[in-house]
């Protein structure tokens, strides 16, 4: 299931943008990825979503989903679902399959993860970065 708590998502097109708010790491995600995606909204299994991927739970779109899913789990931007967990109704899969790609930035990462309520100050103004020293 999405981290909920800590990132924030955005589909446009056959593109979606998830960022982490922790890290300040924004993803973009192709391919199948936004509908793998936009299945973990719910609760769902990797298991659920091979069935409903272009040929089945023994088609080669298993591999993809396994791989891309331990992927997000690596980022944090998926919590793990135990076995068991019911599934919800999935949109139908991409007819033409195209592998899950994950493209990282972290450009910004230092501008996004700012807490821009506690970091302000009088003088300096805000967003006020911390002295890396401090802390």
């Amino acid at each position: 299931m999405i981290d909920t708590a800590a990132v924030a998502a955005e589909k446009f097109d056959d593109e979606t943008v998830v960022l982490h708010f922790e890290s300040g790491r924004y993803f973009s995600l192709g391919g199948a990825a936004s509908w793998i995606w936009q299945a973990f909204e719910q609760p769902n299994d990797v298991a659920t979503l091979a069935t409903a991927a272009p040929g089945g739970a023994l088609g080669p779109a298993l591999a993809d989903i396994e791989r891309f899913v331990a992927e997000l789990e690596a980022l944090k931007l998926l919590l793990p679902v135990s076995g068991g967990a019911a599934s919800a109704p999935l949109a139908p899969a991409p007819e033409l399959w195209a592998a899950p790609s994950l493209e990282v930035f972290s450009d910004l990462s230092d501008l996004i993860a700012l807490d821009p309520v506690h970091e302000v100050d009088a003088m300096m103004g805000w967003p006020r970065r911390p002295d890396p020293g401090i802390g």
